[in-house]
């Protein structure tokens, strides 16, 4: 289970899960712009990441019950 490092709110959750799903929906060729683009690195940044915000909000949602 991921540890929780941050508290995450809905507003950040649903930022990042909207850049993740552009980019990965995005039509061939179409580039994203900054804010557009998902945050996403190797090794992940627990802090930074679209895909460790989302696993973090997810954790700290199931720990509220």
């Amino acid at each position: 289970m991921l540890q929780i490092v941050r508290r995450v709110s809905h507003v950040e959750a649903r930022a990042a899960a909207r850049r993740l799903i552009e980019g990965a929906l995005r039509r061939d060729g179409e580039v994203l712009s900054g804010d557009r683009r998902p945050r996403i690195s190797i090794p992940a940044k627990l802090v930074e990441d679209d895909d460790m915000t989302i696993l973090a909000y997810i954790a700290q949602q199931e720990k509220r019950g």
